[in-house]
């Protein structure tokens, strides 16, 4: 059985529906957008995923991997891809809301990626309900609990592992 080597969770905003993932040293240098009906897309170095609701804010854990990890359970939607690290320091892209630098350090070296997802589309349907009820009043008590109850609900989990 492959071990699990190495972890890391943040909360992520979107912006313009999306967020990414990319090694430091190309950041910005790959075409990432996702295609058109997809949730995903891949570059060379990174990846950039489509989002259904950019708010509210969503759990992303990173694994690091020494060989295939099992496949997780219940997802809504999973794929994987290849890409390579220059520098193995992967940096986290929220577009015009800026950059995060060296989130994730892995050893540099090309890697099957896999990307999944769970409660895209219930986060998104109780996100829409709630504001639409309060009309989107951040200061509308109900709207706040809403909110705070589905941060982090909308859940990505992304494990490298070494191409062999």
């Amino acid at each position: 059985m492959n071990q699990l080597l190495k972890i890391a969770s943040l909360l992520t905003g979107a912006d313009h529906y999306m967020f990414g993932f990319e090694d430091e040293q190309t950041i910005g240098s790959s075409e990432l957008l996702p295609d058109e009906g997809s949730w995903i897309g891949w570059g060379d170095h990174g990846l950039m995923i489509s989002v259904i609701t950019e708010l509210p804010e969503k759990e992303v854990r990173l694994e690091y991997w020494d060989g295939p990890p099992p496949n997780p359970d219940g997802h809504e939607v999973t794929e994987t891809s290849t890409v390579a690290l220059p520098t193995g320091s992967i940096s986290h892209s929220m577009l015009a809301g800026g950059i995060e630098h060296d989130i994730f350090q892995i050893p540099q070296g090309r890697y099957l990626v896999r990307v999944s997802a769970w409660d895209r589309q219930a986060t998104a349907d109780e996100y829409r309900q709630a504001g639409e009820r309060s009309d989107f009043d951040r200061t509308d008590p109900d709207f706040v609990a809403a909110y705070q109850r589905l941060t982090g609900k909308e859940r990505y989990l992304i494990q490298f592992w070494p191409e062999t």
